[in-house]
């Protein structure tokens, strides 16, 4: 198999344990292996898209929660529109939103995605008094690049999966989709990963 949407590449795991990525294909599609379920825990996690969806901008949809609409890790939106009357049509919004953090910065990590928009009129996202319409966020998604720190975890956590080949990834337990049960999970991940946590995502995550 092929690392889908990792966080790290094999060459960089490699550097990180200081062994040569291997030719041998079973060895090399347990690394591959390992990296993507290490990464979409990191991300899950997290409440985050760390990985790059691509240069093509995409349109997501998400539903607004009084003036906010938490959108996911969104490094340039490119358009945003409402869906007026319920009906699947969105027009475009130009002025009345502000993408947050404002200019795309945070206090304590610097230089970030967008994750919220905020309705700078009452009505911004409403078309009638009870109900809200969709928003359709069109924007390139994901992170330029990912955190040293987030690459770090990926690569400990990844480490840990392929450390005793004998049990299933470490001791780990891998359901699918790459969510790993269990409370083996080292600290080390969890302190580098706190600071990058979306709380409004992962509420009731230990």
């Amino acid at each position: 198999m092929t690392i889908t949407n990792g966080l790290i590449t094999a060459a960089e795991y490699g550097a990180y344990v200081g062994v040569t990525p291997p030719s041998d294909p079973g060895r090399s599609a347990q690394w591959d292996d390992a990296i993507t379920v290490a990464s979409r825990w990191v991300e899950k996690r997290c409440g985050r898209q760390f990985h790059d969806s691509g240069a093509i901008g995409s349109a997501r949809y998400f539903d607004p929660v009084g003036k906010i609409v938490p959108i996911d890790d969104c490094r340039s939106i490119t358009q945003v529109a409402v869906d007026t009357n319920d009906d699947g049509t969105h027009i475009t919004v130009t002025t009345d939103y502000q993408a947050l953090p404002p200019y795309g910065r945070d206090p304590r990590l610097g230089a970030v995605p967008y994750t919220e928009l905020l309705g700078l009129s009452l009505t911004t996202w409403k078309y009638d008094l009870d109900r809200l319409g969709s928003v359709k966020v069109t924007g390139l998604w994901g992170w330029s690049s990912v955190p040293d720190d987030v690459k770090r975890a990926t690569a400990i956590l990844a480490q840990d999966l392929l450390r005793d080949p004998e049990s299933q990834f470490g001791g780990l337990a891998v359901a699918g989709e790459g969510i790993v049960l269990g409370a083996r999970i080292p600290a080390r991940v969890l302190g580098l990963l706190d600071p990058w946590v979306r709380h409004d995502r992962v509420l009731g995550i230990a």
